[in-house]
């Protein structure tokens, strides 16, 4: 089968694949555990690793509510075929097709969020939330999310799923080796009434260890506010499935 770049064709279908995320409520939840500690709303805020940009787009809704309009608000990411995608989503935001360990600003940001576990993607994590502190002012907001290992042996190992939408079958097929760290997903793309094959789609991941991001954060400056699982106040970071971190740069 072709192999094709990721996201290239995974960008057409993203949304619908994603259409059970709320967004929205994962919005709120940032912007308002991140302002229990900065009191105000964010003026100006990046988003490394924004996909489609449907967290950023539900985020700047609450900026015109705010007043806040004048700062910088931006999304970066590799993927050509999702900044497309984003754009489309809002013109409100300027998305940036860019790697982040190449990605370079000028402005200083009080929340940077990286989240659909951006961070698995990294086979060195210090080089995303090095990048976060880099963009950050002092005091600054740098909100991630991450996999956690109990999700990956129970969602991802051995897993095949399919989704069909207009014109496309999509066979999503995952595993995870806990003694490598290696998470390998492949998407095949099928026509979906020939069956006939389009291309696959590779998107290695890697997971890290509570442990280890703490200490990175650690190094780079940054204090750890908050652990917390699966976007609500409930689930214990232990036993959840997406684990996350809101941490204050202060150094």
């Amino acid at each position: 089968m072709k192999q094709l770049e990721p996201y290239s064709l995974f960008a057409e279908i993203y949304d619908h694949s994603m259409r059970y995320v709320p967004y929205k409520d994962w919005s709120d939840y940032i912007l308002k555990r991140s302002m229990h500690y900065t009191k105000e709303f964010p003026e100006a805020v990046l988003d490394l690793g924004c996909g489609t940009g449907r967290l950023l787009y539900f985020m700047e809704k609450n900026r015109k509510q705010a007043g806040k309009t004048k700062k910088a608000w931006l999304g970066v990411d590799l993927s050509e075929a999702m900044i497309e995608e984003a754009k489309k989503n809002s013109s409100k935001i300027q998305w940036i097709q860019a790697n982040i360990s190449e990605f370079n600003s000028n402005e200083a940001f009080d929340l940077v969020i990286s989240t659909h576990t951006t961070i698995n993607y990294f086979e060195n994590p210090e080089t995303l939330i090095a990048k976060a502190a880099r963009h950050l002012l002092k005091n600054g907001i740098f909100f991630f999310d991450f996999t956690s290992e109990m999700n990956l042996i129970r969602n991802f190992d051995r897993k095949k799923i399919q989704e069909t939408k207009q014109n496309l079958l999509l066979e999503w097929e995952s595993s995870f080796d806990p003694k490598s760290k290696l998470i390998q997903v492949h998407l095949n793309f099928f026509h979906s009434k020939t069956k006939q094959p389009i291309g696959r789609e590779a998107h290695p991941q890697f997971f890290h260890t509570p442990k280890s991001l703490e200490k990175i954060l650690k190094d780079n400056g940054f204090r750890i506010l908050e652990k917390g699982g699966d976007y609500d106040l409930f689930t214990k970071f232990e036993e959840a499935d997406m684990c996350h971190m809101l941490c204050q740069k202060v150094k």
